[in-house]
This record gives C-alpha cells, structure tokens and sequence, in this order.
C-alpha cells in the first residue's frame, strides 16, 4: 500500500508483507505449573502470554491434572465469576478459580553476574535463576492453551519480551517461537 503522510515528523513503516506471510506466532514460553508450596508436584507446561486476557487463566483439562497431581481443585471463588470473550466474540463463564505454583526460568540470570535484589546495584550475590510464583487462575473449559498469563501477570511481573531469532528452523511445520521473560529483579521474595 501507499502510505499517506503530512509531512509532520512522523514516522511510517510499511509491514505489509510480514502481515500477509503470517510467519510470527503467539507469544509462547513454558513454566512448570502445580502445586503452590510443593515444586516437586510440578510439571513443564506451554504458556500463552496475552496482553489481550485481563486475568490468569487455566484450562479445565489442566485443572483436572493439576488436582490428581497435587490434590487441590477448584474452589469458588469469593468474587463473581468473569466471562471471557474471544476476539470472535464467543463468551464463557469461568468454572472456578485455581491456586497455582509457577517457576518460570530468568532470562536475566547469569552465574557471573551479580546484584543485590533490594537495591539492584552490584553486590556478592548472584542474579536469581528463576521466579516462583503463586498466581490463582480462572479456570475455563475449552481453551487454546493450557495457561494463558494475562495482564496481571505481564503488568506486574515482567520488563521485557524477547523473542529467539526469526532464522530459527520453526518445529513441526509451526512458525511458533517461545518467548524469553525479563523479569523483575526484585521479586525474587514476593509477599503473598
């Protein structure tokens, strides 16, 4: 397409034919998912990040694992129930809410760099390896991934999305590459 301008110091980009190849994919890491004060009752699982879901998400087919593993179900929660609406306008009414362990790995990590978590200035202490997290997910039956981590997850938790080079060979015949967090240095003691 022509792109119109008015000469205003703007910028234009043209990304017409990345758009129409569609070889980009959902914003994809894994994490292992379970139990909330047990890691050994968790298992590696793909995740969706989506700055498009307003909550933490949970299929009902994961949900039933999760409960074999680690013995916790779903529980009702004490706010109303949402409905999630797809971007095709469909609507479903949330089953419950499920508390949730999850350790995701830093990509900020290295064993040779180090910085006191408090202040985030150098310091004797290494950068930590990984999160751990407790979330409580809605759980909806029919979803696209097992997790999604929506806003609160993204607004919260992480300061940059980085994604493998697109000269990667995609898998399977999928053009899905998995997505590296930053994540903030400071939560590595959260409060729950």
């Amino acid at each position: 397409p022509t792109l119109a301008g008015d000469d205003s110091g703007g910028v234009q980009a043209d990304i017409s034919m990345i758009s129409e190849l569609r070889q980009h994919g959902a914003m994809t890491t894994t994490a292992y998912i379970g139990d909330p004060s047990d890691t050994s009752k968790r298992r590696l699982v793909k995740v969706l990040i989506d700055s498009g879901c307003s909550m933490i998400t949970i299929s009902k087919a994961l949900a039933d694992k999760m409960k074999k593993l680690t013995g916790r179900g779903v529980r009702i929660s004490r706010h109303e129930h949402p409905n999630a609406r797809s971007a095709y306008g469909d609507s479903k009414v949330s089953e419950g809410i499920m508390d949730l362990g999850i350790t995701f790995a830093n990509a900020e990590f290295d064993k040779d760099s180090k910085f006191d978590l408090s202040t985030e200035l150098p310091s004797d202490e290494p950068a930590p390896r990984h999160l751990d997290l407790g979330v409580s997910a809605w759980v909806f039956d029919g979803l696209s991934y097992d997790v999604i981590l929506g806003t609160p997850f993204i607004s919260t938790l992480v300061t940059t999305m980085t994604r493998p080079g697109s000269d990667m060979e995609p898998q399977h015949g999928q053009h899905e590459l998995l997505t590296m967090l930053h994540l903030q240095p400071y939560l590595s003691n959260p409060q729950w």
